[in-house]
C-alpha cells in the first residue's frame, strides 16, 4: 500500500515534468542525480543547509516574502568572503576524505 509521502512525491514528479520538460534532475526525472554524490557542487554542500538556516531565521508570511528573503540572503552570502571560504573548504575536505577512501563511500567520516 502507498502511503501519502508517495502520493505526494508523485504530485511533484509531475509538476516538474510539466513545468520542466525533460530538464529537471531528481529521482524520477529525466536526469537522475544520485543520492550524496561526491561531485555535488559547492553549493549542495555547504551553501544550501546555510542559506535556508539563515532564511527561515524570519519569519515569512508568503511565496513573495520568501522570494525576496532567499534573494536578500544569496545577495549577502555572495559579498561576505568568509562563507565563499567556508564552501571552498567544504569542497576540499569532502575532496580529500574520498580520496582517502579509494573513490569509495566517506560521508561517515564528515
Amino acid at each position: 500500500m502507498m502511503g501519502p509521502l508517495h502520493n505526494t512525491s508523485k504530485q511533484v514528479n509531475e509538476y516538474l515534468h510539466q513545468e520542466f520538460p525533460g530538464r529537471w534532475i531528481g529521482r524520477g526525472g529525466p536526469y537522475t542525480w544520485p543520492a550524496r554524490s561526491p561531485d555535488l557542487p559547492p553549493l549542495g554542500f555547504h551553501h544550501w543547509g546555510y542559506m535556508k538556516s539563515l532564511v527561515y531565521k524570519k519569519k515569512v508570511n508568503n511565496r513573495e516574502e520568501l522570494i525576496q528573503e532567499i534573494k536578500e540572503t544569496a545577495r549577502v552570502i555572495k559579498n561576505n568572503p568568509t562563507v565563499v571560504t567556508k564552501v571552498i573548504q567544504t569542497v576540499l575536505d569532502r575532496a580529500r576524505k574520498c580520496i582517502a577512501a579509494q573513490s569509495g563511500h566517506f560521508e561517515q567520516h564528515l
